[in-house]
């Protein structure tokens, strides 16, 4: 189980079949680790054991909802379907295990110590997982700028909206801070709070 903001692997169960058992088994995992809460939504591809009423059994205890992939379309679970291209080409495909016990144990390791403290994700800045949620755990100030008496750098950034239809008179803001302006009178600001 993947949690897409962080790509941290949740959760994750091994076995040489894949019963309801083993999926109910990474989604308990992931939430002991998350403590997520009602309505979190946990997608899935079309597999029999998602389907399962064991597993959606534990999602509805949970207060969790199901959703799966649409049928005949691997784009709605690509993350995870890249996190297992990853697992296979960076550690198992240069692995000959001797036993599934052996299989497990380096599986574990890799997830925990490699993919989520040292590999780099693109989509995370460049981060590893656990940065990128240490990183998100920072409050950061909420930031409302001003904008400058010059508004060039806003000229395709403004939204129009109008008192009354057809009348053009109203009231353009910037999209990338709150400046309201007149643009009946030309006034420089008006009001600097709208959210």
């Amino acid at each position: 189980m993947l949690d897409l903001h962080s790509r941290k692997i949740v959760g994750w169960a091994m076995a040489a079949q894949m019963p309801a058992t083993l999926v109910c088994a990474a989604l308990q995992m992931a939430i002991a680790q998350r403590n997520p809460k009602p309505g979190l939504v946990v997608h899935s591809d079309r597999g029999s054991q998602y389907a399962s009423s064991q597993h959606q059994a534990l999602l509805t205890k949970h207060g969790l909802v199901g959703s799966m992939s649409r049928k005949g379309n691997c784009w709605d679970n690509a993350v995870m379907e890249r996190f297992f291209l990853n697992l296979k080409m960076e550690r198992v495909w240069q692995k000959d295990y001797a036993n599934h016990a052996e299989a497990s144990t380096d599986v574990a390791d890799y997830i925990v110590n490699f993919y989520h403290g040292e590999r780099l994700h693109a989509t995370l800045g460049n981060l590893s997982p656990i940065a990128f949620e240490h990183q998100s755990a920072i409050k950061k100030p909420i930031e409302v700028s001003k904008c400058p008496k010059r508004l060039d750098h806003h000229k395709q950034r403004w939204l129009v909206f109008y008192v009354a239809a057809g009348d053009k008179s109203g009231w353009i803001r910037c999209l990338s801070c709150v400046f309201l302006r007149s643009i009946s009178s030309g006034e420089s600001a008006k009001r600097a709070a709208m959210s």
